[in-house]
């Protein structure tokens, strides 16, 4: 099958990641697969790409920002070319093929949608909702999102949960790092709100008050330059400023593209966030053996179970996500073990590359949900 995917580039982002994974797996099974990227000009952070004889048609903007016409003449020429199936990532790619598509007939669409939000009465969120209508397929990557997604009129049939795959390690995760003692706490993600850093700095402030120590934080991930954003960073470094016992163990990463190193060298992923779609850095830290504490919010329980396979924590209640830290601390090393081993064991059955380009073909073909891994 023909199958042109596209999204806005291969930068460091969740989604841009698994749309890396998800060419790479359909390539796998022996799909013929382009990627159409509308922002080419970010940093590739997925090199590999090009060793896969994988064609990325990298559009030529006249705008360097904003919706480009130009683009959707792109795109449209692209999807002539035989294509039989389209999947797009993120809601401006869904309104580009909405117009390009309009077009060119008899091409399946499946819209990826990563965010548990709804779009918003803005022209954009009212482009995005009509694109929902007439695509063919809505796959979010979290039943969370399903469930906002089906409150949409229409929408309830055509909407279908896939899970993030990733390539699974065939070595057993590593636990000899697991002990009672704990150096380094790994936080994987953009500095933004919904990410929860400052609540997550006040927890640890809280933490030294009744302990006297701190490990190492380390937080891997851009910052985001939007204003809500910025203004929120302003107030975390302002927070670090002000606490030195707090700063002198805290260090911003930037982007990082061997993530799987992090994980090796860290005593636990801390994923604090108000809501998530399905997480990379939890699913990878499972599949890498390195445990994990997350907010009990959005598919985080389902991920991580009744804490069998991780620990959860109330985003909103420094007192615990603080109670998180020391609840792990008090684990004995075969408890941190018996997670870390049950989570990768998850990882497997669920989180694979090959699970989720099956599923995605399976999409394009059909809309049975029988035949879907993940659905429900």
């Amino acid at each position: 099958m023909k199958i042109l995917c596209v999204i806005d580039s291969l930068g460091s982002g969740g989604a841009q990641r698994q749309m890396s994974y998800l060419v790479s797996g359909l390539k796998g099974r022996g799909h013929d697969v382009s990627l159409f990227l509308y922002h080419p000009g970010e940093k590739n952070f997925y090199p590999e790409l090009d060793g896969q004889n994988i064609p990325i048609i990298r559009a030529k903007r006249k705008r360097p920002l904003g919706f480009d016409w130009s683009v959707v003449r792109q795109l449209r020429g692209s999807l002539a070319q035989g294509v039989e199936g389209v999947i797009s990532f993120q809601p401006t790619a869904h309104i580009y093929v909405l117009f390009a598509k309009s077009f060119v007939r008899n091409i399946r669409w499946i819209a990826g949608e990563r965010t548990p939000r709804l779009p918003t009465s803005s022209l954009r969120g009212v482009l995005t909702r009509c694109a929902y209508h007439l695509c063919d397929v809505i796959v979010t990557n979290s039943f969370y999102q399903a469930e906002l997604l089906t409150q949409i009129w229409g929408l309830q049939k055509k909407v279908y949960t896939v899970w993030n795959g990733f390539p699974l390690f065939p070595e057993a995760p590593q636990t000899s790092f697991i002990s009672n003692t704990l150096t380094c706490v790994l936080v994987v993600g953009r500095v933004s709100a919904e990410k929860n850093g400052l609540r997550l700095m006040q927890a640890l402030s809280l933490f030294y008050r009744r302990h006297d120590w701190l490990p190492d934080i380390r937080w891997a991930g851009r910052r985001d330059t939007d204003a809500v954003a910025a203004a929120y960073q302003q107030e975390m470094d302002a927070f670090l400023a002000d606490r030195p016992e707090l700063a002198t163990h805290w260090t911003w990463l930037g982007e990082v593209r061997d993530v799987q190193r992090l994980y090796a060298e860290s005593g636990v992923l801390f994923m604090p966030s108000l809501y998530e779609g399905l997480p990379n850095a939890v699913c990878e830290a499972m599949i890498a053996g390195c445990p994990v504490i997350a907010s009990d919010v959005c598919d985080h329980p389902r991920l991580l179970g009744q804490e069998e396979r991780g620990l959860l924590c109330n985003p909103s209640s420094v007192a615990s996500i603080c109670g998180a830290l020391e609840r792990f601390l008090a684990m004995m090393p075969e408890e941190r073990a018996e997670i870390t081993a049950s989570a990768r064991r998850f990882a497997q059955e669920h989180l694979s590359l090959e699970r989720m380009a099956r599923d995605y073909e399976t999409l394009l073909c059909t809309d049975s949900k029988e035949e879907v891994s993940c659905a429900e």
